[in-house]
């Protein structure tokens, strides 16, 4: 009898804790109890090339109050998210990129890389430009937050750079990108689910280059048509609903397993 009531007494302690865990409701002290559920909150930090400058307190408020960088903006940002979203909002401007902005280590929430919001951004305005490095201009990598870029035009010389990476993230979302030139526009790598809404892939070698993870696109344009692909995938499927990028060598191509589906 005393062992059947200490392993009462043990799971009674076990709901409380993860009643309490959930915002629900426990019991302590023989009496019922209700955990208060967490306010979730959404905070920005602004980012002006030409305005602002780099310091612990920027990114507060546009204009001179900004963060002069990108990449700065984001290490502000803590990797425990607390459940919360992050926006890093852009000015109306165009900006050179030389080294790689990286968005790695992120959980527990989500953060937004916003450009125009609600609508693709025309030539020039909200503008990343690779230039010619080959290399990505983001790269997004190991994290279990959800990672989300709005509005914003990434060009790259021709056949040169990729203008989002990303490998083993939870979840990437593009809503009205803009991919001019360079090597690659998205390329989603092992992992996660990536979701590409209304984005323009305009002379890109590839639109979209998908490794072993599966891919839902929809509405999305090549305004100029794609080098080679326009989607291409290895081991992965690629989900479409609406419009999708077309390529000159192919619209599509599938190796290894990969496949075309309609989203279901």
């Amino acid at each position: 009898m005393k062992k059947i009531i200490t392993i009462i007494a043990a799971m009674l302690l076990s709901s409380t804790a993860f009643a309490v865990q959930l915002g629900g409701s426990g019991i302590e002290n023989g009496e019922a109890t209700t955990a208060a559920r967490p306010t979730l909150t959404t905070f920005t930090h602004y980012v002006n090339n030409t305005s602002g400058a780099d310091h612990p307190g920027c990114g507060t408020a546009t204009g001179a109050s900004a963060c002069d960088t990108i990449q700065y903006a984001i290490n502000k940002l803590p990797r425990d998210l607390g459940g919360n979203t992050y926006v890093v909002q852009l000015a109306d401007e165009a900006i050179t990129i030389t080294t790689t902005i990286r968005i790695v280590g992120f959980a527990n929430g989500g953060i937004t890389v916003q450009g125009q919001s609600g609508s693709r951004p025309t030539a020039g305005h909200y503008n990343l430009d690779g230039t010619t490095a080959d290399q990505p201009i983001f790269y997004v990598g190991n994290n279990s937050a959800i990672i989300i870029f709005q509005g914003i035009e990434l060009e790259n010389n021709e056949d040169l750079g990729v203008g989002v990476q990303s490998i083993y993230t939870q979840g990437v979302e593009l809503y009205y990108m803009v991919f001019n030139n360079g090597g690659i526009g998205y390329q989603p790598m092992r992992g996660g689910y990536h979701f590409v809404y209304q984005c323009d892939f305009s002379s890109t070698k590839r639109g979209i280059w998908s490794t072993y993870t599966d891919v839902r696109i929809s509405d999305a344009v090549s305004s100029t048509t794609c080098d080679s692909y326009g989607v291409d995938t290895i081991g992965g499927a690629i989900y479409q609903d609406g419009t999708q990028p077309t390529g000159a060598t192919s619209d599509e191509n599938a190796s290894f397993g990969g496949q075309f589906l309609a989203t279901p």
